[in-house]
């Protein structure tokens, strides 16, 4: 009786009219999250590939120490991707989409972290309205079906951003010591992150001067790179050499002309466009979005109304901003994810702002650029998940011609690449992948080979390769796809 009257008195406690609606928000969010997910998980190159090692690891007993190599330089960065998605795989490792699956649950985490920490910020009102843009939010949607180590920053992002304002407001060091430790395990995940090391070095400069707690911060940076440190030694540090090499003096070898990378086109083009992409969905609202908030945020300074937690979050973004537009690599709209949780942040703060001054100018905002986000996630949807459907018939395909036969699976000059890997995925998921199987080749090109087993609409050709040994497919440029190479590959390459 007394857990039942406990139980009671807590309910009573309950604000209702907060978390009634920030309940739904979130509910709505892991549905719209998870609508028709057979056909918007996104299979290709990548995504087949992490999800391939993950479970050879995973099964194997292998603890991956580092990453894929980046497409800014011959340098990898840490294993830690593949531990993220071992832990979605063990948590049922039946299917490999519950790597997918564990991805989506972390977005739909995302959502409940950033109203908490808008409600820790401002007030329950503002947590409200962040947690509609963000439940809306096509980038957000999308990238959760995006199974790319690029994927968890925005969530870091978020993570850093709380410990940053937590420690602005309280002085606590674990707070700063969390921080640290986030933005050396960001750019592990991928060099995007490298960008949160602003926000650290924005939140020791407005906390005052640096004192010896501070020295900690050195070490906890460092410590997610531990894993690539230890691969590294065995291998002279060539990866760290490379990744030194490049940012110093590599990545100036590409003009930013070149990239056409002028502030007009950056500012007036590509932020717009990817704002849009993170929240309104239309390019214009974007640009009134942004013009909306560099009005507020002057009249905030000039009114002394601008606190140091906004101006941690403010200057922050403008230097992240910066750096991104001195990136010497081509930009993409996924580039951006450091800035998710701040567009949305500063989104809302604009939208918060006119419903206490303006209230129905305010609601109105907010229900255009709900519409505006939903429109562009309904135009992004697909009925049908091609590749997963192509590479399942390849995959029925061979075990109805070989029905008590596994399956070496081997790639012609790459030229069937993320098909290959992603039908090895498929077959290793059925228990149909060995080293020693039938050796099946997968090509769009002409061979030499003259087993043609089946091609399907796409022009994918798989062959018989069963006549010829290993030394003979590696000097005809055939290349082992099972999980044990792609493992080798990206793990052990330098132990040959």
């Amino acid at each position: 009786m007394k857990i039942i009257y406990y139980l009671k008195r807590k309910i009573k406690k309950i604000d209702h009219k907060f978390v009634i609606p920030s309940g739904l928000i979130i509910l709505f969010a892991a549905a719209i999250r998870f609508y028709n997910f057979q056909n918007q998980w996104i299979l290709w190159t990548d995504q087949a590939s992490f999800a391939l090692l993950t479970r050879y690891a995973l099964f194997n007993f292998k603890l991956p120490l580092l990453g894929q190599f980046t497409s800014a330089g011959p340098f990898q960065v840490g294993g830690e991707w593949y531990w993220f998605l071992m832990i979605g795989q063990a948590l049922y490792p039946f299917s490999f989409l519950s790597q997918w699956v564990w991805l989506i649950l972390l977005y739909i985490l995302f959502v409940i972290v950033i109203m908490y920490f808008a409600k820790q910020l401002v007030d329950k009102k503002f947590a409200l309205i962040v947690g509609v843009i963000t439940a809306f939010s096509p980038a957000e949607i999308y990238q959760g079906f995006n199974l790319e180590n690029l994927s968890p920053i925005p969530f870091l992002s978020l993570l850093a951003m709380v410990f940053s304002i937590r420690y602005i407001r309280k002085s606590n060091s674990l707070d700063l010591y969390l921080l640290a430790l986030i933005c050396g395990l960001a750019p592990a995940f991928h060099p995007q992150g490298f960008a949160l090391l602003l926000l650290l070095a924005t939140t020791l400069i407005l906390k005052g001067k640096p004192k010896w707690v501070y020295l900690l911060c050195i070490p906890l940076l460092l410590l997610p790179w531990l894993p690539v440190f230890i691969a590294d030694s065995q291998n002279h540090f060539h990866n760290t050499q490379n990744m030194i090499n490049y940012y110093l003096f590599g990545q100036n070898k590409i003009p930013l002309d070149v990239l056409g990378r002028r502030w007009s086109t950056y500012l007036g083009v590509f932020i717009p466009q990817s704002w849009a992409y993170i929240v309104g969905g239309w390019p214009i609202l974007a640009y009134l979005t942004m013009l909306g908030i560099l009005l507020l945020t002057v009249y905030n300074a000039l009114k002394l109304k601008l606190t140091k937690e906004w101006l941690v979050i403010i200057l922050s973004f403008l230097m992240i901003l910066t750096l991104f537009r001195y990136s010497h690599v081509p930009l993409f709209g996924t580039y951006l994810l450091t800035l998710h949780p701040y567009i949305i942040l500063l989104t809302g703060y604009l939208i918060y702002f006119l419903i206490n001054r303006y209230f129905l100018i305010g609601i109105i905002s907010l229900i255009i650029l709900t519409i505006g986000s939903f429109y562009k996630y309904s135009k992004g949807l697909v009925s049908e998940n091609y590749n997963a459907l192509q590479v399942s018939n390849l995959e029925k395909v061979l075990v109805d011609k070989y029905p008590h036969q596994s399956f070496a699976i081997y790639d012609y000059q790459d030229s069937a690449v993320g098909i290959s890997e992603a039908l090895s995925l498929y077959l290793y998921n059925d228990n149909k992948i060995d080293d020693k199987g039938k050796k099946i080749g997968i090509t769009t090109r002409q061979t030499d080979n003259l087993y043609n087993i089946y091609t399907d609409k796409k022009g994918y050709t798989l062959e018989d390769l069963s006549e010829s040994n290993d030394s003979k497919l590696n000097s005809k440029e055939w290349d082992l796809v099972n999980p044990s190479s792609i493992y080798h590959k990206v793990q052990e390459w330098f132990k040959n």
